[in-house]
């Protein structure tokens, strides 16, 4: 592991819950592509949490013990049925964008020319952040 950001905590994001949730961004070295990283983070949710599942029946986000994504990977765009790096929601969720802004601040997203730090500024600006 290069970095771990510190926690940010944060509402649920896309539904509602009673839940304060704990976010932390992990950067490390890999030779392994989107698609064999994403398995991997699949299975460590599966073995943390064997019954857990991110959506209900009706495809509604619900709580779950843990939550693994990928956010980047260098300057790779990939879209597949398994990965999509950058992460598609990034820019729109401040609890990735901090702990990103934190540990990877050189780095810019390969379509939109920004990085974390501009993109949370801009997201602030459009709704308040850093309240839980």
């Amino acid at each position: 592991m290069e970095r771990v950001s510190s926690p940010v905590e944060s509402a649920a994001w896309g539904y509602e819950s009673d839940n304060v949730f704990l976010n932390v961004g992990v950067n490390v070295n890999t030779d392994l592509v989107a698609d064999e990283i994403v398995g991997r983070l699949k299975r460590i949710e599966r073995e943390i949490d064997p019954a857990g599942t991110h959506r209900d029946s009706d495809g509604n986000y619900v709580d779950r013990m843990i939550d693994l994504d990928l956010i980047c990977l260098d300057n790779v765009v990939s879209s597949s049925e398994i990965a999509q790096v950058p992460h598609p929601h990034m820019q729109a969720r401040e609890f990735v964008l901090r702990p990103m802004a934190e540990i990877l601040p050189d780095w810019v997203h390969p379509a939109s020319g920004k990085n974390a730090a501009k993109m949370l500024a801009e997201l602030c600006n459009k709704k308040p952040c850093g309240a839980v």
